[in-house]
């Protein structure tokens, strides 16, 4: 499976093979990354394989791969490097809220799959911050939005009731 994979990479001649390489890599990583794949022995290959395409010219860097990524990759203990992606994310997205909010809003919709409760409660934590700060109606609607979504997603839905009541 992965060989493949390696080898529609490696494929770099007429743009034909690289568009169809493209697609079948991204289409790869997409099915590492869900909390629900056929091949989750496989999943460890998701961060490679982000390494590798993320250096490649057709490459557009994607707020929710990344969210996706991160998720994986502290479900697999794999903490430094998750902390890592969200930092860099972090540091992308800062003058840009909204963006901000869509990525903490797909990472707490990726740890809530996982069923990761601390990592959950640290992006939460993000954007409860995040809505406090903001004078922005629409960052505030849309990071509410995530928050209640994630919370009944969790399962805790007398938080997601308490804070829409809080508003």
């Amino acid at each position: 499976y992965s060989s493949v994979v390696i080898f529609f990479y490696s494929q770099r001649n007429p743009k034909s093979k690289s568009t169809i390489a493209s697609v079948v890599v991204l289409s790869t990583l997409s099915h590492l990354l869900s909390p629900s794949t056929s091949y989750p022995h496989l999943s460890s290959l998701a961060s490679q394989l982000y390494t590798g395409i993320s250096q490649a010219p057709w490459f557009t860097w994607n707020p929710t791969t990344v969210a996706k990524l991160a998720a994986l990759l502290h479900s697999l203990d794999h903490h430094s490097q998750s902390e890592s992606l969200i930092s860099d994310a972090s540091s992308r997205l800062q003058s840009r809220q909204r963006d901000l909010v869509l990525f903490y809003g797909k990472l707490i919709d990726s740890h809530s799959k996982r069923n990761s409760h601390t990592a959950f409660d640290a992006a939460f934590g993000y954007l409860h911050n995040l809505v406090r700060t903001s004078s922005s109606l629409h960052v505030k609607r849309m990071t509410y939005q995530y928050m209640v979504s994630g919370l009944c997603l969790m399962d805790r839905p007398c938080e997601a009731e308490d804070l829409v009541l809080g508003l």
